[in-house]
């Protein structure tokens, strides 16, 4: 029997092999929650969070197709619903800047970031 971390390795392999055939591949994908740290129970789902390219409108035809598709073959690999989370760069990105605070202090452990976004 695979241990839980192979497991989970096998699943994330699975699931950027499965990007390979969609009409869009994403430009990121990270899995968070509980299923990132090994520590789901029967009742949980596995989060997604799936990063579009700019150039794709989250309304695109193709685009919601190959999230249905992976979603279920998630699903089908893990017998666990994925909840995915679909967002492009720059939605990311201004749901981020908000938080920020644009220049931040020294830091004695190390360096800091300053400054918008690229």
């Amino acid at each position: 029997m695979l241990s839980p971390t192979t497991l989970r390795e096998q699943l994330w392999q699975w699931m950027g092999n499965h990007t390979v055939t969609w009409t869009h591949r994403p430009d990121g994908l990270v899995v968070y929650g509980s299923a990132a740290r090994g520590d789901g129970t029967p009742d949980r789902d596995i989060d997604i969070l799936v990063v579009r390219s700019r150039a794709v409108a989250d309304t695109d035809p193709a685009w919601q197709a190959d999230l249905t598709g992976f979603a279920n073959q998630v699903l089908a690999w893990t017998g666990f619903p994925a909840e995915i989370l679909d967002r492009s760069y720059n939605e990311l990105n201004d749901m981020a800047l908000p938080a920020l605070p644009r220049h931040l202090p020294p830091s004695r452990s190390g360096p800091r970031r300053s400054g918008p976004w690229p």
